[in-house]
């Protein structure tokens, strides 16, 4: 089965230094996703039994079939545009809310993660990368509410991460390791352009 393959990012608000965090923790997230250990967590998971899984989450859409949410991560089909193109699509806004303990959310069919700079300017690939992968997958349509939040996927992938990378060496993608892609915007009369960054290689040693 064809698996994810590539990342595109595109961030506002931030530094020089605080994008490459994100690149960074993009490298993982790709490296994670599309790794056999996802695959098997996915497939040894009931999902069924995750009480913290909201009415409108997408995995009852899909009859808690295992395969199916497997293959909805492997396409990259995020619910703001639908599209199965084998890449997940980050397009993240950093934000302040010093007295807020939420890290990030996302506005339900829209394209932006928000990520609080109260836990983002302090943070590592590592946690960034947690909480992207968290909020990832909430663009994909995988919801939580009530009283057991930890029973939902989005918070078995922070579990899973942390198992994942326990006993991994990462080494962080250099500048010349992914590409910058442009495209002029129709609403500018073609004048401005809008950048991303693309991450395609898996450069983690274990």
């Amino acid at each position: 089965m064809k698996r994810i393959n590539s990342v595109n990012v595109e961030v506002t608000n931030m530094t020089v230094e605080q994008e490459t965090k994100v690149l960074d923790a993009s490298e993982m997230m790709l490296d994670f996703f599309k790794s056999d250990f996802f695959y098997d967590k996915i497939h040894d998971t009931d999902f069924s039994k995750l009480r913290g899984a909201s009415i409108n989450c997408i995995s009852r859409k899909f009859h808690f079939h295992t395969s199916v949410i497997y293959n909805l991560f492997m396409t990259g089909q995020e619910e703001w545009n639908g599209v199965l193109d084998y890449e997940i699509d980050l397009k993240i806004t950093r934000y302040s809310r010093f007295w807020s303990k939420v890290k990030g959310y996302i506005i339900p069919m829209k394209p932006e993660i928000f990520v609080n700079s109260r836990y983002f300017d302090s943070g590592t690939p590592f946690s960034i990368g947690s909480n992207a992968a968290h909020e990832w997958s909430h663009t994909l349509g995988f919801r939580h509410s009530g009283d057991y939040l930890r029973e939902s996927l989005p918070y078995l992938i922070n579990d899973w991460w942390e198992e994942y990378w326990k006993y991994r060496t990462t080494i962080f993608i250099e500048p010349n390791n992914y590409k910058t892609v442009c495209k002029r915007i129709w609403w500018t009369f073609w004048i401005k352009k809008v950048c991303k960054r693309v991450v395609k290689e898996n450069i983690y040693e274990i």
